[in-house]
């Protein structure tokens, strides 16, 4: 699974086929920094994994269900991308499908409607305040003849 880190401290899986894996799974991040490291949480259970090349790879005991992926890198603050849900489940013994948790796509669609409106309100009233400073320098400007 390979993800891409944005500037908005967020992640998206842009390789989402599903595989299946055995005791460990492999999780991918473009754009990851210098001493990020995979939080993987299901559960109870939390792996900390350092980032080599922006890959690591995580053992899948304990990680059945909905699996939170997030990277950190951790100084003097610490900075964090969440990344979007995958999910684990076992279809054999000892084997486990890795794929994206599709199932949250609703919610996830609609934080983004609200994020789009969000930034949309704040590039309308922006303008707003551009038109209003070139009013006042229209204003200002008549009657003085520029050489």
């Amino acid at each position: 699974m390979r993800f891409v880190l944005f500037d908005t401290m967020s992640g998206a899986i842009v390789e989402r086929t599903p595989y299946v894996a055995t005791d460990k799974f492999t999780l991918a991040f473009d754009n990851a920094p210098d001493n990020a490291v995979a939080v993987i949480k299901s559960g109870d259970v939390t792996h900390y994994t350092e980032l080599e090349g922006g890959k690591c790879t995580v053992s899948t005991e304990g990680m059945l269900g909905t699996v939170l992926v997030s990277v950190k890198v951790f100084g003097k603050t610490v900075r964090e991308w969440v990344c979007e849900e995958i999910a684990l489940s076992e279809i054999e013994e000892n084997k486990f499908l890795v794929a994206p948790n599709d199932s949250n796509l609703p919610q996830e669609f609609t934080r983004l409607r609200i994020e789009h409106q969000r930034v949309f309100d704040e590039l309308k009233a922006a303008n707003e305040r551009i038109s209003a400073l070139e009013r006042k320098i229209n204003e200002m400007m008549t009657g003085w003849a520029l050489v």
